[in-house]
């Protein structure tokens, strides 16, 4: 192709089609930078952060005295009403990135539920989500569930770091919980539960009769190394016996989740005071969802190589 521009100094043209190459060659590679710099913003849309966090690793205290569900106990789960004590003074009045509003519903289908359990029970120093536990004297079983939802499906204080609203991916559940005794217990499974486009899904057990924590078996649990099947959160007889797992799900993904949360069944083979306490739930993802100071970057890449093309256009 031959620079017009040249012509005008045709003594000095093979010096002056060196120099247009020359600033061809550098605008090429300006492009090229802009176009990585586009590409480190994209990159940075999907760091993991943290979706839920209810309680404190390690313990806390969120209450002033035991306080009480302020959902119905042994009863339908209702979507959109919350079971959370209400928040104030008495639980969780210092909230900052923290999720203190949670749905869910426990349920005793034999023997008597235990005076501690549908409360956030305060122990003096850490605060445990009880959800289920059977009293003393009593032999039987019972299960609960706990949802943390975005705000847009009914949560008064939905998701963090930006993950309200758009495609929320889940990568890592982590469930510090234990039982107050184990003395007669048969079973203490947990599961974790997502809700997803609006379907519920409930992973494999996993057996945890334990008085201690265990770190190994429910920290940083990867969703993708999990079993997931099909959940009836209600049957024909609401949410007894925990609900209806169903089908396994071949190909699960982990994208567009509109809530988080874990499930748990206690059983006991004779006089037991079983309480299941949890102390600690979070869950990380990442969302597709561009921060401010991203789109900034990316426009401002676009309006330089627009810049850039009408500059040279016009040489």
């Amino acid at each position: 192709m031959t620079c017009f521009s040249c012509l005008n100094d045709i003594p000095n043209l093979a010096e002056s089609c060196l120099y247009c190459m020359s600033m061809k060659i550098l605008h090429f590679f300006h492009r090229l930078v802009i176009l990585s710099l586009a590409l480190c913003a994209l990159t940075s849309l999907s760091q993991a952060a943290i979706i839920v966090d209810w309680g404190n690793t390690g313990g806390a205290d969120l209450v002033v005295g035991n306080q009480n569900f302020t959902g119905t106990r042994d009863s339908t789960y209702v979507p959109g009403t919350a079971l959370n004590p209400a928040i104030g003074a008495s639980y969780y009045s210092v909230n900052t990135n923290k999720n203190p509003y949670f749905f869910g519903q426990a349920y005793v289908a034999s023997g008597t539920i235990n005076t501690n359990a549908g409360k956030v029970w305060d122990s003096g120093t850490t605060s445990y989500l009880n959800g289920t536990g059977l009293s003393s004297g009593s032999a039987g079983s019972s299960y609960s569930f706990f949802l943390w939802k975005q705000a847009g499906n009914g949560s008064a204080y939905g998701f963090q770091n930006g993950m309200d609203s758009g495609n929320v991916t889940v990568n890592t559940f982590t469930l510090e919980s234990s039982l107050n005794a184990t003395t007669n217990v048969s079973a203490s499974d947990f599961r974790f539960v997502l809700l997803q486009s609006g379907s519920y899904y409930i992973s494999d057990a996993i057996s945890h009769i334990s008085t201690t924590l265990n770190p190994a078996l429910l920290t940083n649990v990867a969703a993708n190394s999990l079993n997931w099947h099909n959940w009836t959160v209600e049957g024909a007889s609401g949410f007894a016996n925990g609900g209806t797992v169903g089908s396994l799900v071949g190909g699960m993904t982990f994208d567009n989740i509109e809530g988080v949360g874990y499930w748990h069944n206690l059983a006991t083979s004779a006089s037991a005071g079983i309480n299941v306490k949890s102390q600690y739930f979070s869950v990380d993802g990442t969302a597709a969802i561009p921060e401010p100071t991203t789109v900034a970057l990316l426009l401002s890449g676009v309006a330089a190589c627009a810049w850039r093309r009408k500059r040279s256009s016009t040489r």
